[in-house]
């Protein structure tokens, strides 16, 4: 691990992970800096485009040690120099269907926890489908085709205000309950 590196105002954040039964990843990304957080929403394009370049200025870790706790199994890894980590592992027990916590600890040279980052790891039903994709053009409306409409978008819209496809709720429902339920088309 790099010593030069201030630690105090580290950040772990976790993101969603993902696995079947007892074979389980999971991904996240170790900040420098304290990590921009929109509390309020606002249609304001001045302060959308502010809050946007905010995002950019945020430092990754690299090379940090990082922990993570899994039931009774401690798992480590070695942050990329993109501050970004990955864990992928075998559990020692079966994993039952659905949403699970965990913790990931950041790690001093002396393994002494630093800061630690909450996240949850999902395990589909076995009779369900997973659906992985990603949020413009799929539930946003981004414009992705058109570079204009698309720039306009991203620069003064806030996540919140941003629409949605027709439906798109419901569909994400219908997919998460595909052969969950008897009798369900």
């Amino acid at each position: 691990m790099n010593k030069d590196i201030k630690y105090p105002d580290a950040v772990v954040k976790v993101y969603h992970g993902y696995g079947h039964t007892k074979n389980l990843v999971l991904y996240g990304h170790v900040l420098k800096g304290k990590i921009f957080s929109q509390k309020t929403y606002t249609n304001n394009a001045v302060s959308n485009l502010i809050n946007l370049f905010r995002l950019f200025f945020i430092k990754p870790l690299p090379n940090a040690k990082v922990k993570l706790h899994w039931g009774n199994q401690i798992f480590y890894s070695i942050a990329e120099n993109d501050g970004f980590f990955k864990f992928e592992w075998h559990s020692d027990t079966e994993v039952s269907a659905g949403w699970h916590n965990l913790n990931v600890d950041l790690l001093d040279e002396n393994e002494e926890t630093l800061t630690t980052g909450e996240g949850k790891i999902f395990v589909p039903h076995s009779t369900q489908y997973g659906f992985i994709s990603d949020i413009d053009d799929t539930v946003l409306v981004s414009h992705s085709g058109t570079t204009g409409k698309k720039l306009w978008s991203m620069l003064t819209k806030n996540p919140r205000s941003r629409k949605t496809f027709a439906d798109v709720v419901n569909f994400y429902q219908l997919l998460s309950k595909t052969h969950t339920e008897e009798n369900v088309p």
